[in-house]
């Protein structure tokens, strides 16, 4: 799925709602990892909390949303009802389906016109249930989200504005980091410790990205790759550029390198077989050729 390049169409309906809701997602969620580190802060965690907060949103359990984000299941209507009504990502699923030319206003109508769910490639049927994702959310459960993603809100526009004050501009109207702290949500600090993060793992190691290592990883394969065989050998890699350390720190997350793997498919860079396979795509391989 060459999503963020915008280089190939999805084959219908059903494959365009996964494409966009992904795209959607990546470009929601951004980076709050580097977002982070820039405005001086801890960096441990925020991407994975990012998204358990989307997920939650949009009314998905952790793992149903994983799997659709990577493309491993295909959106529900729904879903992506709730998709279209979501703050964050709502506005992006919108203009990503119009760049594939869907008729986005024939998704928002309610009426059944009896006719049967298309049949996507591979057998697999999108479903065609009016109910609504997940549970149903009493008041106290839907404030609860709400309050959350205000925060999460605030949050970022706190960082945002600390990173623009680093480099000597101002932004907004509001200080939002004293409404962050009259909230309660005191940011932590950069840890002082050596390599404290994910992220800072990863640079400690000399390498300047998980994607570029995951790049490296699936051109040199000879063939696609299972995605914990990508994970052990992200793992494997780590610890040989720094193996006095890599052992006192926690492992790279599993989900970290599911999303870094997301973002590549999103990018048309490699692509996924079937579930929890991967592969470099020839452009990628060929990059690699020309260079």
């Amino acid at each position: 799925m060459a999503v963020a390049a915008d280089k190939v169409k999805p084959d219908g309906l059903p494959e365009a709602l996964a494409v966009a809701f992904t795209a959607a997602c990546l470009d929601g969620v951004g980076d709050p990892e580097m977002l982070a580190l820039e405005a001086g802060e801890d960096t441990g965690g925020h991407t994975r909390a990012a998204y358990v907060r989307l997920a939650r949103s949009l009314g998905m359990g952790r793992e149903r949303f994983r799997l659709t984000l990577q493309g491993a299941r295909w959106l529900t209507l729904p879903e992506a009802k709730a998709a279209f009504a979501d703050p964050l990502v709502g506005t992006r699923f919108n203009r990503h389906l119009a760049r594939f030319g869907c008729d986005v206003g024939v998704l928002h109508k309610d009426r059944n016109s009896g006719g049967t769910s298309p049949q996507p490639a591979g057998g697999r049927k999108i479903a065609s249930s009016a109910t609504r994702p997940g549970k149903d959310t009493t008041v106290a459960e839907s404030v609860a989200i709400r309050e959350e993603r205000v925060r999460a809100d605030i949050e970022t526009l706190a960082r945002q504005q600390q990173r623009a004050r680093q480099q000597g501009d101002t932004v907004g109207s509001v200080d939002w980091s004293a409404v962050r702290r009259l909230i309660g949500d005191a940011p932590l600090p950069a840890s002082t410790a050596p390599y404290p993060g994910r992220a800072s793992r990863i640079r400690a190691a000399g390498i300047e990205s998980l994607a570029d290592l995951l790049r490296s990883i699936l051109r040199d394969a000879p063939g696609a790759m299972l995605s914990y065989r990508i994970k052990e050998e992200v793992e494997r890699q780590v610890k040989g550029q720094q193996p006095g350390i890599s052992r006192r720190l926690p492992p790279i997350s599993s989900d970290q390198v599911d999303t870094a793997l997301a973002r590549l498919a999103a990018r048309g860079e490699i692509e996924r077989l079937r579930h929890g396979v991967y592969r470099a795509t020839d452009e990628m391989k060929g990059d690699t050729a020309d260079s």
